[in-house]
């Protein structure tokens, strides 16, 4: 006993350092993390706080892509001897979990609050800085960003008979930063009073409603219906021409399936689920400076169907055939010229579309041994 409650108290502790030098020059990473966590559970599984810290600092280099020619002549040169990234992240999290009315209801809220401060360096072969002449031009970009999330969620489960129900609500919101910077560093260096080719800063936010039902008929017949609203807003400045945006968003997406097991080990499922995804800070205005007035959301269709095979706790296969519509894609159009994009601009482009199959077997022949 820790607390009279009668719980227990949990830790975890893990750190790592990850080195690696690749075969090409300038192909090297650095790569230091920690991750600690810490709670309380309470007795007969009736809930839990915790507490999670989470830091990874890293060094990666980047030899740049090379064509099949060039890997052909020299497979360890490297095409940007400058480039690389140096990037500090830190998560923080606080959550609680709590069971009501005898397990039938439960409650979880979950804070969490990111910063992430990234510098790296990037060179481009192709063409001359129209500003300084420099070639090739290499520039650094310092960007600083946080986000601050809060998730609660309520889900009550209940027997009916045969019917076996679970019901979960919720909400997600979200506020954030972004402040990013670039200026020439010809050879890597910063000179003095060298001109700042882009200062930007951007303050997105979001908020979504969620709920979910999930419906088994004696385990042999699986339903699940879910539907989900989101609300976007998106500001962003451009500090050395004063200019932004204002941008709202928001949309309604739902999911819904089926499973169904004729014998025990055997699972056939379909899927249908609709995609939502609001342009970020980097689409609507990168580093060229250009702003993609107008950009709109990407909203996609998926469909899957499929099925399952056990063989008792030794193995189990996955076999599925997916389909995805794409409407509204964001793609950069090096032909949306303009005294304002000068380089080109995203743009949305038509409809688009993914299709595969995915296999997956996993088997575990003797306790030991865990193969895929």
């Amino acid at each position: 006993k820790v607390t009279p409650l009668g719980g227990a108290f949990t830790y975890y502790f893990k750190a790592g350092r990850n080195v690696n030098n690749g075969h090409r020059s300038n192909g090297e990473y650095r790569i230091t993390d920690f991750d600690i966590k810490t709670g309380y559970k309470l007795p007969d599984e009736q809930g839990r706080f915790f507490v999670h810290v989470k830091h990874v600092d890293d060094a990666v280099s980047n030899p740049g892509a090379v064509t099949f020619d060039q890997f052909k002549v020299d497979a360890a040169e490297s095409r940007t001897d400058l480039d690389g990234r140096y990037m500090k992240n830190t998560i923080v999290s606080i959550g609680a979990d709590k069971a009501f009315l005898d397990n039938h209801l439960l409650a979880s809220i979950l804070a969490s609050a990111r910063y992430n401060n990234v510098d790296f360096y990037t060179t481009s072969q192709t063409f001359t800085d129209f500003a300084d002449g420099f070639n090739p031009d290499t520039d650094l970009v310092e960007t600083k960003s946080r986000a601050t999330d809060l998730v609660w969620q309520l889900a009550y489960q209940d027997q009916w008979g045969r019917i076996e129900n679970q019901s979960i609500i919720g909400m997600e919101m979200r506020d954030a930063s972004n402040h990013a910077i670039e200026r020439d560093a010809f050879l890597g260096f910063l000179r003095r009073n060298t001109l700042v080719e882009t200062e930007r800063s951007s303050t997105p936010k979001s908020a979504g409603l969620f709920w979910r039902q999930n419906l088994k008929f004696d385990n042999i017949v699986i339903l699940h219906y879910g539907m989900r609203h989101d609300w976007h807003w998106l500001e962003t400045l451009n500090h050395l021409t004063g200019r932004g945006i204002d941008e709202r968003w928001r949309d309604s997406t739902l999911s819904t399936g089926i499973t169904v097991r004729p014998v025990e080990s055997v699972d056939l499922f379909a899927n249908y689920s609709q995609g939502f995804r609001v342009p970020n800070i980097s689409e609507i205005a990168p580093f060229s400076g250009t702003i993609s007035r107008g950009l709109g959301p990407e909203k996609s269709d998926s469909y899957e169907v499929g099925g399952r095979a056990r063989i008792k706790d030794k193995a189990e296969a996955k076999m599925s055939f997916f389909l995805i519509d794409v409407k509204d894609e964001i793609l950069f159009d090096s032909t949306t010229i303009s005294q304002q994009a000068p380089f080109g601009q995203n743009v949305n482009i038509g409809k688009t579309r993914r299709v595969g199959i995915e296999l997956r077997i996993d088997a575990q022949p003797i306790p030991e041994v865990d193969v895929y």
